[in-house]
């Protein structure tokens, strides 16, 4: 496998996403929804490392990539202001999360319909006491972060047995990924739903962490080297 082949099939999925989504004066208006690239890979990662992948677990791969994006719309708003704009995220969130279910009744995979709806709840548990600073210690907060970040294609995995193992890696990675993301922020004092309590030294600790069980767990796996490459890109 090659750099090239990885990055083909990433693109290749989110143009897929994007397609199943399409809808001409959302995207015209608001441009096209936020797909993360760390997300699609690790929805990827049993099929770039030979597991076996049906349509089914194609279509679910999608799917999820789809809620990834709705509710990606839904964090845009902002409730002090309410313009068309923001009307029409509201309007795309819903409908980017028709799409999903509307994909899924189709063939007929209830239990990812299950599994996901479970997921969305979670997440949206979580959500809410960060963005109102309601996490009063640094265990609640970094609970919080990392299940936005991996409940749904946590969720992807348990669904497919096979895939379970590669969780733990998953869940450190995009942790990971997302306290880097925070910690640029908190450096130049723009960490708007970050507790005062939560300082750079903090995530440069914990980060430095993640990155030793990363590292561990790519090796567990024994993943193709092209693969541990793009994992690193994701935590550099």
């Amino acid at each position: 496998m090659d750099a090239t082949t990885i990055e083909r099939a990433i693109q290749q999925l989110k143009q897929n996403i994007l397609n199943r989504m399409h809808h001409e004066t959302l995207f015209q208006h608001l441009g096209e929804p936020t797909l993360l690239d760390r997300q699609l890979f690790f929805l990827l990662l049993p099929k770039l490392n030979g597991e076996a992948w049906e349509a089914n677990i194609e279509t679910a791969a999608l799917s999820v990539g789809i809620v990834h994006a709705s509710l990606a719309e839904h964090a845009k708003i902002n409730e002090q202001e309410i313009t068309k704009e923001q009307q029409l995220t509201v309007l795309s969130g819903d409908y980017y999360s028709g799409r999903y279910y509307q994909i899924l009744a189709h063939t007929g995979n209830i239990r990812m319909i299950k599994a996901l709806s479970n997921a969305i709840v979670k997440r949206s548990e979580k959500t809410v006491p960060l963005l109102e600073l309601q996490t009063t210690t640094f265990e609640q907060w970094l609970d919080a972060v990392s299940t936005i970040e991996v409940a749904l294609i946590e969720t992807f995995y348990d669904v497919y047995d096979d895939y379970v193992k590669y969780k733990a890696l998953m869940i450190d990675t995009l942790t990971a990924a997302r306290l880097i993301e925070i910690l640029a922020v908190v450096k130049v004092g723009q960490a708007k739903y970050v507790p005062d309590f939560i300082t750079a030294e903090m995530l440069e600790e914990l980060i430095a962490q993640f990155k030793v069980t990363i590292e561990q767990q790519m090796q567990r796996l024994q993943l193709d080297e092209q693969l541990r490459l793009k994992i690193n890109d994701f935590v550099r």
